[in-house]
Parts: C-alpha cells; structure tokens; sequence
C-alpha cells in the first residue's frame, strides 16, 4: 500500500472515530443491544434523527430471561440520547420525563407507549452513558409531511377540499383530547408542533415528550413556529400553553404554511436593522425566535392572521365547506385572543381561565357540541 492511500485510510478511520465519539454513528444495523430491563434487540433499521437524539427500529430477541419470545418478529422504536458533561442535567431531567410516562400517565390511545427507559453505553468510542428509551413503533409520517390532507389553500372548487376540512375537524379533535388528557394531570406537553404527531390515514399519535414540562423540571427544548409566549419567555407556563400551539397548528393548514415564518417573511426588512445576523435558510429558526421574543409580535400577528384567512376563505364556494372552515377560523382566532397576562382567553364571548377545571370545561364543551 502507497504512502498516499495509507493516510487515505487513517484519514477515513479518524472521521469515523470522530463521528462516533460525538454519537453520529450511536448504534449500528445489526447490532444487538440489552437494555435495564434485560431484553435484548438487535437494531434493524435507522428511522431518522432530531435535534434530540436517534430513533431505530428494533426487534426483541431475547426477554429479561434470555429467551427467545413467543411473538417472533415484535418491532419496537429505540431512541437514543448520547449524554455527556455539557447535557448531564437535561438528560437526566428526560430521564424524569419519561419515568413520569411511564409511571403515572397510564397508557391513553392518543400517546405514543413507552415500555422503558434507562441510561446505557452505547459506543466503545464515547463512554458516557446515553439515555435508552424503548417505544410503541409508529406507523405513518408526521403532519409536517402530509400537506396534501391537510393543507389549504386549493383552487377554487378544487373537490379535495371537502376531505381537508374533515381531515382538519378530526385533528382538532385529538388535538383537544390530548390538551385535556395532560391539563389533567397538571403537566403541559409545551413543544405540540406538525412534525411530533404521526397520523396513518385512521389515527393520531403523539410521539415526542421530551418537553413534556413537569411543574418542578425547568430545561425546555421549543419550536418557536408553534409555542406560547410563555415557553419562549421563560414564565410559568399554563395549561393554555398547549391550546396556543394547537392553534398555531390548526392556522399552518388553514393557510397552508407556518403563519409564524409567514409573518416572519412579511416583516423581514422591518426586522434586519434590529436583529444581527444574516439572512440565510439556515438561521430561519433563530430569526423566527428573535421575533418571538418581541410580545408586540403576537399582537401584531393575530391582524396579519385575520387578513389571511380571509384571503383563503374566499376561495370557497361550497357552504358545507364554508360552515366548517368560519368555524375552525373562529377556533383559530379565539386561542390567537389569549392574554398571558390575564391568563384567560375568550370563545363565543365567554371567558375561560387557563389552568386546571376551566381549561377542561372548555375542552369538553367542543368535544361534546362540537363549535356550537
């Protein structure tokens, strides 16, 4: 071997090391894994990763005694968060999260299952523990990825629009059935956005509760494209917090993109003299949570929202269709009309508080008579 293609191959070598070291590379296909519990899985598949770890598709092989189990070919998601000294608090408050699910949440239809979660090495490279969370595999995409059942707006008479707005009421619906489900138990999910919700043609799930916001737990990851005042800023974040972001949701589909960086695109000129940075695709999401930051912004928002639903309102010709989007547009701008100050917000001229009984009468109240 040359000199030349020596030093290839150290070079390669190196980067591989480097990458697994920093976690890039945290499990590989094929390989077999025990976790706590003392099952066995052998990784299948990479499903994709995010900003907080990797998912893998995974079979069981071996149960916690080591035998091979009755229902050959059982398929589970295995998440994967490399820990290390610059995260150990937040993992270990994840850590908190899921023991919470685990523990006290029971097994509700609209959340993802989680059977476990314990801290595990992962690399021979990186010898810090990750954190290991076995799930309920999910079938289907995230909701960012399915525009085409969701996403208006159509042209004129376009005959798909009558199941978008089915689509959009039967989102809703679980949308409204997970805001109560977590007000009850006094926790917040604090990070609802399209891309942590699968849908499979028949059902919903919710599959990341990384964010999931205990009252006593105060690291939080966000989307500034769907989350409250609150979570941005820092305060106390109530019940209502989670409304807001489901309907920042509801408006993206409505209107057929986030009305957040929509708004954002609209004042971008106004904003550069304020914010130090370039424009480029890559800093998008820090220049929509600079804008977010400005309360003024929310404000201003709702008119920029009325005028926009309007536009798209007017492409509708079909009054079963019409009925159904005025009501998802009156949902949409009622939860735009939250006060965090106040901490109440204001449907069909009726004052709700934002916590606990009053955020669930609310809840209810649609779920059972519809917009009525």
């Amino acid at each position: 071997m040359s000199l030349y293609n020596l030093f290839i191959v150290l070079v390669i070598f190196v980067g591989q090391v480097a990458l697994a070291a920093r976690g890039g590379e945290t499990l590989k296909i094929g390989q077999e894994i025990t976790l706590q519990s003392g099952k066995t899985f052998q990784i299948k598949e990479l499903v994709g990763r995010g900003g907080m770890g990797t998912v893998y598709r995974a079979e069981i092989i071996a149960d916690e005694n080591g035998h091979t189990p009755k229902k050959p070919n059982k398929e589970v998601a295995i998440k994967v968060i490399l820990a290390s000294d610059s995260n150990f608090g937040m993992i270990h408050q994840l850590r908190e999260r899921y023991d919470f699910v685990i523990n006290e949440m029971g097994d509700p239809p609209e959340l993802v299952k989680i059977f476990d979660v314990g801290f595990q090495q992962t690399s021979f490279y990186n010898k810090s523990n990750s954190l290991i969370i076995q799930m309920e595999l999910i079938k289907g995409k995230s909701l960012d990825r399915s525009e085409k059942d969701f996403s208006f707006p159509l042209a004129q008479g376009d005959p798909e629009q009558l199941d978008r707005i089915k689509n959009l009421n039967e989102f809703l619906e679980f949308g409204l059935k997970i805001v109560r489900m977590l007000s009850q138990m006094n926790v917040t999910h604090s990070d609802l956005s399209p891309k942590n919700i699968i849908y499979d043609k028949t059902d919903y799930k919710l599959i990341d509760l990384d964010s999931l916001h205990l009252p006593h737990l105060t690291d939080l990851s966000y989307d500034p494209e769907y989350s409250s005042p609150e979570v941005i800023h820092g305060a106390p974040i109530p019940g209502a917090s989670d409304l807001f972001s489901l309907g920042l949701i509801v408006a993206r589909f409505l209107l057929g993109e986030s009305l957040v960086k929509s708004y954002f695109d609209k004042v971008k000129e106004e904003l550069e003299p304020l914010v130090q940075f370039d424009y480029s695709d890559e800093t998008v999401p820090m220049k929509i949570d600079q804008m977010s930051k400005n309360p003024e912004s929310f404000y201003l928002m709702r008119g920029y929202l009325r005028e926009q639903l309007k536009k798209q309102r007017n492409k509708i010709n079909n009054n079963q269709i019409l009925e159904s989007y005025d009501e998802l547009t009156d949902f949409v701008l009622s939860v735009f009309n939250y006060q965090p100050m106040n901490r109440v917000f204001t449907w069909k001229n009726q004052t709700y508080g934002v916590d606990g009984q009053a955020l669930d009468n609310f809840c209810q109240r649609v779920l059972v008579n519809g917009f009525n």
